[in-house]
């Protein structure tokens, strides 16, 4: 989306333009020369927080660009920032430091994880606090998602088996507990050019909190997810001799290469990874294609737990009513084919509109009583805007933009039948994923098609449980969906099936179980 298509849609009338964030960063420099330069009185950019704005110099720059008065950055809670010509200076002074501390920092680090790398591991006992889980992750303003569902998930049944826990978070974390101590640690903001240098001096500052908040009163054991160059945890657990829990959703490397763009210090991110996954006491995985490259790493088997993702079934459930939202967007008397998710690469959520055009082409008797609707947003977005229009298909699919995760489940309510299009890696390595919406499918008593990949095919059985079909093939989706359509005694067996697999298998109460469950044989085996 350009700067002009979004103010000619938000601000028809006025001498303004005011720009989301993300659509802000698709805007390049020579379309803002070639179509707006000037053209608007005042500009701001819409961010979730003005004081964790990425890149603030190129951003301002470009409001300049295209505004002729006043501009500002505006965040979702209000907070409004005027950039003029003092605050630009200040914005590339603070970018000229980063690229000095960018330098520096490497060098640093380097020296840094030599000593950790040569440290023993000393023996590990439980402490007499809570659980401290450790969220370190530099992604702000997230409503929903995967990611947002697992830690919510895992932290309050963490808090439910010790009677307490305490988050140690970069940012709030939708329905987790209230009862839950939540402390907010942030980056240092000059630094967020360079994400990666972000992380690395973030280390040294979140040590210090660690210290002084859970020094005296240790934690039962420290629990982190992985992020990127995060060593804090670790570090904690190590110099207090507690249990270090790592959880690894997979190589921030090779994320970043396959999904994002190429880390300008691969070595040092891996040796990151490297001194995390040596000296956990336990590592997490949520699939066997993830323990399998763990131990070919050199992690022991036998401290890797292969623990899939799970959910919440009182919240999922198949009595939710979706009336109101199907109200709402017009859907009462559809048959309703649904996706939910953050629209990465790996969804499939473009295989999922041409499988939809497949279906109302092959059977035309469901025009106007089929919708498709996709629920969240995210970096492929414009991709399924694009299948949509190609495919002629806006007065069939309903896309419902980002909802809250305490909203989800109504919006899954809504449904009829619900889709999981995953598709492939695009290296071509295995599909290590562990999706949290096929677990939320499950609950809702749904039925579901779905992907037969990687860890698909092992939480689910064709026929069973869900129709699974192969990825990226169109054809036998749309087939899947129209078989489903046509025979609603199979819906419900499946999805009947389906929400029984989920309460005796994937609830998160299981899931941290198992985590307790098997630190404790490993402390015992370890230590013996």
């Amino acid at each position: 989306m350009s700067l002009h298509d979004a103010s000619v849609q938000q601000l028809e009338d006025a001498d303004s333009a005011r720009e989301p964030f993300d659509g802000f960063v698709a805007v390049g420099i020579l379309g803002i020369l070639r179509r707006d330069l000037w053209r608007y009185s005042n500009a701001n950019i819409l961010t979730h927080d003005v004081d964790l704005i990425r890149k603030p110099f190129n951003k301002a720059v470009l409001l300049r660009l295209v505004a002729r008065r006043e501009i500002w950055f505006v965040d979702e809670q209000g907070k409004k920032r005027e950039i003029t010509a003092i605050t630009l200076l200040r914005f590339l002074i603070v970018r000229l430091r980063a690229a000095w501390v960018s330098v520096v920092g490497r060098w640093a680090y380097n020296q840094r994880i030599r000593r950790y790398e040569n440290e023993k591991i000393v023996r590990r006992s439980y402490g007499e606090g809570p659980i401290l889980y450790i969220r370190t992750d530099l992604t702000f303003g997230l409503r929903s998602g995967g990611s947002v569902t697992h830690v919510a998930g895992v932290i309050n049944e963490f808090s439910r088996l010790q009677n307490g826990a305490n988050l140690v978070s970069t940012d709030v974390i939708p329905t987790v507990s209230k009862d839950i101590s939540l402390h907010i640690v942030r980056p240092e903001p000059g630094l967020w050019d360079i994400p990666e240098i972000s992380a690395l001096t973030m280390n040294l500052s979140l040590e210090s909190d660690l210290e002084r908040l859970f020094g005296a009163s240790l934690p039962r054991f420290v629990y982190q997810r992985y992020s990127l160059n995060s060593t804090a945890g670790l570090v904690f657990a190590h110099s207090h001799g507690v249990p270090f829990v790592l959880e690894y959703n997979g190589s921030e490397v090779w994320i970043n290469r396959n999904w994002g763009r190429v880390l300008q210090s691969e070595a040092i991110a891996l040796r990151n990874e490297i001194l995390n996954l040596m000296n956990a006491d336990l590592v997490v995985v949520v699939s066997q294609v993830l323990a399998e490259e763990l131990i070919r790493r050199g992690v022991p088997e036998r401290r890797v737990l292969i623990n899939p993702n799970g959910v919440d079934a009182n919240v999922y459930r198949p009595d939710l009513s979706g009336v109101e939202v199907r109200q709402q967007l017009g859907l009462e008397h559809e048959t309703v084919v649904g996706f939910i998710g953050t629209f990465g690469p790996w969804h499939g959520a473009v295989v999922l509109v041409e499988a939809f055009s497949r279906v109302l082409r092959m059977r035309a008797d469901l025009q106007g009583k089929l919708r498709l609707l996709m629920i969240g947003d995210g970096q492929q977005m414009t991709f399924v805007k694009q299948a949509i229009d190609r495919e002629g298909l806006r007065a069939s699919v309903i896309l419902a933009g980002r909802v809250s995760q305490a909203d989800g489940p109504a919006y899954l309510a809504a449904c009829d039948i619900l889709v999981s299009p995953h598709v492939p890696n695009p290296d071509g390595s295995a599909f290590f994923g562990s999706p949290t919406k096929l677990f939320e499918y499950m609950a809702m008593g749904r039925p579901i098609v779905a992907s037969s990949l990687g860890q698909i095919n092992e939480v689910l059985s064709d026929g069973i449980d869900a129709l699974l079909v192969p990825p990226s093939d169109v054809q036998a989706l749309a087939e899947a969906i129209i078989r489903l359509v046509d025979q609603p005694a199979l819906c419900e067996e499946l999805g009947a099936n389906a929400r029984v697999a989920a309460l005796e298998r994937h609830t998160w109460k299981r899931h941290a179980e198992r985590i307790v469950q098997r630190l404790d044989e490993q402390l015992d085996c370890q230590y013996a």
